[in-house]
């Protein structure tokens, strides 16, 4: 199934933190690449009841109904009615024949809720406007995926965007690479991951780490918490934004800061893609016999305390 070249009414409200509009139309210039012409649909997830993640939004957006990311039966319904419109069968079910249907392409000089909505993935400044920051994110995004980096965000790119979504059952974010409504952090700017790829570390509500380390850290956790009597892993440095990187490096150069110890350059930090921490003393012979069998190593010699996920 080739997605058409004509504007089509696409998926408005992706994966911006907040989507408040149902479908819209964008403005694009004609253009003829490798992602906006002959690249099946079949690439993105087929949806139906009990999925749950950014591509369900997306259908959402384009059928007129409320953005939750949940497809329960409204949402059913509103695809039901949307596929009827199109002429499909109108089984409820976002296959590649709705998708088609529903998406649209975004490249330079295209406007609208679509490209805030690729924007606030990319870790941009969200302004509707694709423009030159937004092409150059857009085709560091496609290197990094391995796709063709023409810088136009079509069926080949919106299946990476989307890929942290759940066809079934719902599920939340395990390990590596990402699942359910959790995105990849090497999806966005290292040091600018948005609140939707981050979650509290467990035991410590005050630091922050990738969702997909969760599954792995949470049983690390618990094994370290039947060892010390209930006690969690202390957590004294978790995911740092960019001006948090800054801080500690210019604590480096300076010396007068953080005891002057060993910083990453900012924007290269583990800790800014939420995958590192810096541990507390207590436990850290334990962590340092163990946390390999949850993906954790010490791979900073001089560090005993820098921990990093390397699955």
């Amino acid at each position: 199934m080739k997605l058409r070249k004509k504007i089509l009414v696409t998926a408005a409200a992706t994966l911006a933190v907040t989507a408040p509009t149902l479908a819209v139309v964008n403005t694009v210039a004609p253009a003829a690449t490798a992602d906006a012409a002959g690249i099946p649909t079949s690439g993105l997830p087929v949806l139906k009841q009990g999925a749950t993640g950014n591509a369900v939004k997306a259908i959402q957006a384009a059928v007129g109904t409320g953005v939750d990311g949940s497809y329960g039966p409204k949402t059913v319904a509103a695809v039901k009615a949307f596929q009827k419109s199109k002429g499909l069968s109108a089984d409820g079910v976002t296959g590649p024949k709705t998708w088609d249907k529903a998406l649209g392409v975004v490249r330079y000089g295209s406007k609208g809720t679509a490209v805030k909505a690729l924007q606030g993935r990319l870790g941009l400044q969200v302004d509707g406007n694709f423009g030159p920051k937004t092409k150059a994110s857009v085709i560091n995004f496609q290197r990094t995926n391995g796709l063709s980096a023409d810088g136009v965000v079509g069926p080949a790119t919106w299946s990476k965007l989307l890929r942290g979504s759940s066809g079934g059952s719902g599920g939340s974010g395990g390990s590596g690479g990402g699942s359910g409504s959790c995105p990849n952090p090497r999806n966005f700017a290292n040091g600018k991951l948005p609140s939707s790829a981050l979650v509290a570390v467990p035991g410590n509500s005050k630091e922050q780490m990738s969702c997909t380390l969760l599954k792995d850290y949470t049983a690390m956790n618990n094994a370290f918490k039947a060892a010390h009597g209930g006690r969690d892993i202390t957590v004294n440095d978790g995911y740092r934004s960019l001006a948090r990187q800054q801080y500690f490096w210019d604590c480096y150069k300076t010396k007068k800061c953080n005891s002057g110890n060993l910083a990453a350059r900012p924007g290269t930090s583990n800790h800014g893609w939420g995958r590192a921490f810096d541990v507390g003393r207590d436990g850290r012979d334990w962590l340092h016999r163990n946390a390999g069998k949850y993906g954790f190593v010490f791979d900073v010699s001089s560090e005993s305390w820098h921990m990093t996920y390397k699955r």
